[in-house]
């Protein structure tokens, strides 16, 4: 067996589960930037930067640290303790990132109730919810929990404090079955583009073998023995 084959030969599940910390680490990457600026825009549209600053400016702070550590950070490495590290940081993040916003918005609805901030974060709000669950479907409990995260605090609040608006809440309601639906058919395309992804991998490395030995013996052929010396003398001179 070839050098290369035994390099290439990694054990699938092992493979499977760095690519997909690899795709987390890609998709979670932006976000953060897009939860910071809807909270300076809402928080505008509301006047808070000069009613109510604090919370406005804690929620802007908070979300702008968290951009700037998901934008610093690196890849991770292909061993086992880099990659659940990996996978730890970016759930943390999204976990954040959501109870930032979910909090920031549901006290904004909760200041104003219906207002041009409002409208402007309930939109927010649903993009975020959908977007989770499309850029994180690998991991389909966490996306959905970290989902519904995002909606639900609104919708409470509203249903509390806000009775004339009970048709926002029920429109969020409403939109949640659409989410877990959309959140299944999200994970089960990835795996089965993921696994494609794998079994074409294979392929490619035992062909590669088959190119490189001879069927009978499994030895290198002379294609490869040839190759190989020039490289040997490559090394020498």
């Amino acid at each position: 067996m070839s050098d290369s084959f035994v390099t290439k030969s990694l054990d699938s599940k092992q493979q499977a589960y760095q690519y997909l910390c690899q795709d987390l680490f890609s998709r979670s990457k932006i976000g953060p930037v897009f939860y910071t600026f809807s909270t300076v825009i809402t928080g505008f549209l509301a006047d808070f930067h000069t009613s109510l600053p604090l919370p406005f400016i804690v929620a802007t702070v908070l979300l702008l640290v968290l951009a700037i550590a998901r934008l610093v950070s690196r890849p991770p490495e292909n061993t086992q303790a880099s990659l659940d590290n990996a996978i730890k940081k970016h759930w943390i993040l999204v976990f954040f990132c959501v109870v930032t916003w979910s909090s920031f918005f549901s006290w904004t609805t909760y200041q104003l109730g219906l207002s041009s901030a409002f409208i402007f974060g309930l939109v927010s709000t649903i993009n975020f919810s959908t977007a989770i669950v499309h850029q994180y479907s690998p991991q389909l409990k966490r996306a959905l929990f970290c989902s519904l995260l995002c909606l639900l605090p609104t919708s409470a609040t509203i249903l509390m404090f806000h009775p004339s608006l009970d048709v926002a809440a029920l429109a969020l309601l409403l939109y949640t079955p659409y989410l877990v639906i959309t959140a299944k058919n999200s994970h089960q395309e990835y795996f089965d583009h993921l696994n494609n992804k794998l079994k074409l991998e294979a392929a490619l490395v035992k062909l590669e073998v088959l190119s490189i030995t001879d069927a009978l013996t499994g030895l290198y052929n002379r294609r490869e023995f040839n190759r190989r010396i020039e490289c040997a003398l490559s090394d020498r001179n």
